[in-house]
């Protein structure tokens, strides 16, 4: 620690916090020179901070935390110690300006919170500040320093995006890779809506097993805290993986047998025909480096170490960080326990109580309810008494900690005391963990009203989070009114029962897990839960109905959003509707996959493939008018899967069945299979269909499926080698695109309709596929990289059709699609054939073994040709085999990353 200077600043302050950048490894290199560069690095940072009338009051390992009066002054001083710095040690550094309380040598308060986040995701030799810093200093800057804007990024353990920006000067480097923060880097991991509090000595003790092992379990009591430790270990050690932190919640997965398609749903991975998801998911993540975090195991132990052990040994850059009340009992796992939060000891003074973990949640959480509330002498007892009543346990004392809105401390204490020593015989003494967790739940529901009761047990049928609307939708009936389920939500979110978030345009709320299986037994005790989950899957049924309307509408991107966010719900709804061979529901949630818009997430469609069987064999679903729909999207999944006879039977299935219920004609299932014939060689039969589909649209006047019409009717055409044939189609789909709102919904067709200009316009025609790409930034439901490389490729611009292919390969192998796949993989051979005449032979022949059948356009089999002869000539037939032949033996993840390998290569020849 530091000597603080006689006079601080306080009130608003502004904080710089710096870190050496690399720090752990150096001193595991070379601990004498790490401790030179250190001496030199505390002196300069010293220096320099007080010379502009600034305050070091803390040493942080390897770097110092300093207060300033003046954010100006702070500026200036981090711009001339990195100056003095850049060439010694990589520091990074963070400021923030915001209120703090300095006591006892010390400032305390979220502010510091906040700049220690920002700090962390800067790189050594950088300097960062926050929006609330450049609102400050704006027009009084040093001189020659400038703020450039970062966007906005989210940092971990705040709840909010925040704006960044970088301090740039003639004498500071400029060029830096982009922020660590979690919007940066792949991954799930949700925002937290409030701050995480203590266990520092958790988040290292953890992180550091992460580094050793490929399997942690977190385990401990209900409500302890093991999905926030989690997840903050996940935020804190995210920029070491290449691909991402990934949390699967499995509270709502209640099948072991769906354990596998809950991740693969999870990742947006679309699982083979044929194939175990547990395959699926492993070659997925074969050659990924990432996290991935499984909360809430304990009721699916078996299933989940089964599936554990199966990534661990075949993924090697994988590392499982799960959370459970019990270990996995899996090889190498590592099992740490969670244990409850430090509570004050009988007699500690005010300071000791300050700095205790369970009363800095209990102040924290009372804040929430109670923007008043501080800790002081005339409540402070009362509550080290309820953290030690309560165990320590996180969630018992933010149970206990909303009440303070309608209890006085001392008041909230009595009864606590009370209600325990009756748990307790009457006696003083220690009670079990788990009792005492249930008896807080117990007393925070004891003291909600009958309705709220109620309402909290109803709300047990969501999975994942909910709207006002779906609560309203889903809860009413007998003593609850439509009216009265936001007043009684509110009370229950006031008392923390329930959760909210008020992020983004619509407000989402939910249940911690403890507390969902609490009210799961209220709601089962009562004998209403099979009616609400009933009722459940049929609002779901209802909403997708609406929601898949809207999605190709003005406002599709948000109808998009809004069905991503509900797909937890939509998979507990299709499970309970076939579970109970609900043929009504069950239809009208699996049949809303539409082949034709494709604008669901891709992990609703995994979850419509392990159901559609099961639907489809249902007593009365075939006389159900959904049911053709049913079929077609089977025949589309099997399709993508390279099963093209099962695709056509299913398809032929489908119009059979159209016919006989005499249901409308579906455009999507014309298109579907238009998509199927084409894909086999079928042209004739493929124009017409799309033609019939072209017509329907027409007929009804919809636009949005005229436009998917036209391009699918103009790219057939064009596969075939009849540019002619296709302009018309192309040109009218085009013009249509332009007037239509929803960028999603036009990517597929733009696609499309870009190939087919490929020969007839090529400039407009690679134009047109980049205005695709751009049009979601990383396109995954459609073929715009296969697409553009294509064009590329025929366009001359081989290294551009490289490039473009890379990414093809990255999202096809991502979603799951080993037809395309096989397709890309293919194209990329014949494209380094001249160059790299091997690796050209290895995967031509990975890329025939996927796309086995395919009906490849006339430039495509052209372009092959010319690679077979240039590779003959260069290497001999017989050695073109033998490396074709290693090519199609390849695992997915193999070819891919052979692949991957000569398209660098190539590219690296090239430039050369």
């Amino acid at each position: 620690m530091f000597t603080v200077a006689a006079q601080v600043p306080s009130g608003t302050v502004t904080f710089l916090f710096t870190d050496i950048e690399g720090s752990t490894r150096r001193w595991q290199v070379d601990p004498e020179a790490m401790r030179s560069l250190l001496a030199e690095h505390d002196d300069a940072l010293r220096r320099l901070i007080e010379k502009h009338r600034g305050h070091v009051f803390k040493h942080t390992g390897d770097g110092v935390a300093a207060a300033f009066g003046s954010a100006s002054d702070a500026v200036a001083a981090a711009v001339e110690a990195q100056e003095q710095l850049r060439d010694v040690v990589p520091v990074r550094m963070g400021l923030h300006t915001g209120e703090a309380d300095f006591r006892d040598g010390d400032y305390f308060g979220s502010t510091l919170n906040r700049c220690a986040r920002l700090m962390g995701v800067a790189h050594g030799g950088q300097v960062v500040v926050s929006e609330a810093v450049e609102s400050v200093v704006r027009g009084a800057l040093p001189a020659d320093v400038t703020l450039v804007s970062l966007g906005e990024h989210r940092l971990r353990d705040l709840a909010r995006a925040v704006g960044v920006f970088q301090v740039t000067h003639p004498g500071l480097t400029r060029e830096f890779p982009p922020l660590r923060s979690l919007n940066a880097l792949p991954g799930n991991l949700p925002v937290q809506l409030t701050a995480f509090v203590g266990r520092d000595d958790d988040l290292t003790r953890v992180a550091a097993e992460l580094r050793d092992a490929r399997l942690v379990t977190l385990t401990g009591v209900g409500g302890v805290g093991k999905t926030r430790l989690a997840l903050e270990v996940a935020a804190e050690v995210l920029p070491g993986y290449r691909d991402g932190a990934w949390l699967a919640e499995l509270a709502g997965v209640r099948d072991p047998e769906a354990v596998p398609d809950a991740l693969v749903a999870m990742f947006g991975l679309r699982p083979s025909t044929g194939l175990p998801a547990t395959t699926t998911l492993v070659e997925f993540l074969r050659g990924k480096d990432l996290l991935l975090l499984l909360d809430n195991c304990e009721h699916l132990l078996r299933a989940v170490a089964e599936l554990v052990a199966e990534v661990v040994r075949s993924c090697p850059g994988v590392r499982v960080l799960a959370t459970s009340r019990e270990g996995l009992n899996v090889a190498g796992e590592r099992m740490l326990g969670v244990a409850s939060l430090d509570v004050p000891p009988v007699a500690a003074d005010l300071g000791t109580m300050e700095r205790c973990d369970a009363v800095v949640l209990f102040v924290e959480r009372a804040r929430a309810v109670k923007a008043t509330f501080t800790l002081d002498t005339t409540n402070a007892d009362g509550v080290a008494q309820v953290c030690r009543r309560l165990d320590g346990i996180a969630l018992a004392i933010e149970l206990a900690a909303a009440r303070v809105a309608m209890l006085t401390v001392p008041e909230l204490a009595r009864r606590l005391d009370s209600r325990f020593r009756l748990l307790a015989g009457g006696q003083r003494t220690a009670v079990e963990r788990h009792q005492t967790l249930r008896a807080a739940i117990d007393w925070s529901y004891e003291l909600l009203s009958e309705t709220e009761q109620l309402l909290l047990a109803r709300l047990s049928v969501f999975a994942g989070g909910f709207s006002l609307e779906a609560a309203e939708a889903v809860t009413v009936g007998d003593v609850v009114e439509p009216n009265d389920v936001f007043d009684l939500l509110a009370a229950l979110v006031a008392r923390s029962m329930v959760v909210a978030d008020t992020e983004g345009i619509e407000a989402r709320y939910r249940l911690l897990e403890t507390i969902r299986q609490y009210a799961q037994e209220c709601l089962d005790d009562s004998g209403d839960g099979d009616r609400l989950r009933t009722k459940h899957a049929a609002y779901y049924a209802g909403f997708a109905e609406v929601a898949i309307a809207g999605a190709v509408g003005s406002d599709g991107i948000a109808w998009e959003r809004r069905l991503e966010r509900e797909f937890d719900n939509f998979r507990a709804a299709i499970t309970w509707a076939t579970d109970t061979r609900d043929v009504d529901t069950a239809l009208r949630l699996i049949g809303l996959w539409d082949a034709a818009t494709q604008v669901l997430d891709a992990g609703l469609s995994a979850t419509s493939r392990w159901a559609c069987d099961t639907i489809l064999a249902m007593p009365g679903a075939s006389e159900h008018p959904k049911y053709p729909s049913v079929l077609a999207t089977a025949a589309i999944h099997a399709w993508e899967q390279g099963d093209q006879e099962r695709a056509r039977r299913r398809s032929d299935e489908a119009l059979a069945a159209e016919a006989r219920l005499g249901t409308d004609p579906s455009i999507g299932l014309r298109l579907v299979r238009a998509t199927i014939a084409q894909s086999q060689g079928r042209t004739d039969e493929a124009v017409e269909f799309a033609h019939h589909a072209v017509a329907l649209a027409r007929a009804r006047g919809d636009s949005a499926r005229l436009l998917q019409a036209l391009a699918w009717s103009a790219f057939v055409y064009a596969i075939a080698g009849d540019a002619a044939a296709a302009l018309p189609d192309a040109d009218e789909a085009v013009a249509l695109i332009h007037r239509l709102p929803n960028p999603h919904a036009v990517q597929v067709p733009l696609t499309l309709a870009a190939f087919a200009l490929g020969d007839s316009a090529p400039e407009r025609a690679l134009a047109l596929a980049r205005e695709a790409i751009e049009l979601a930034g990383a396109p995954d439901h459609n073929l715009a990289w296969s697409i553009a490389g294509d064009l590329a490729a025929r366009h001359g611009d081989r290294r551009d059709a490289l490039v473009y292919m890379g990414r093809a390969i990255e999202t096809h192998h991502w979603l799951g699609q080993r037809l395309p796949l096989g397709t890309v993989i293919g194209r990329v051979g014949s494209l380094i054939a001249d160059n790299d005449p091997e690796a050209a032979a290895v995967l031509q022949g990975a890329g025939d073994a996927r796309a086995s059948g395919f009906a490849h356009a006339p430039h495509t089999v052209e372009a092959e040709k010319r690679a077979i002869a240039i590779i003959d000539a260069a290497l001999g037939e017989p050695r073109r085999h033998e490396l074709y032949a290693q090519g199609a033996a390849m695992t997915d993840a193999d070819a891919i990353a052979y692949a991957k390998s000569a398209i660098t290569r190539s590219l690296a020849r090239d430039t050369a």
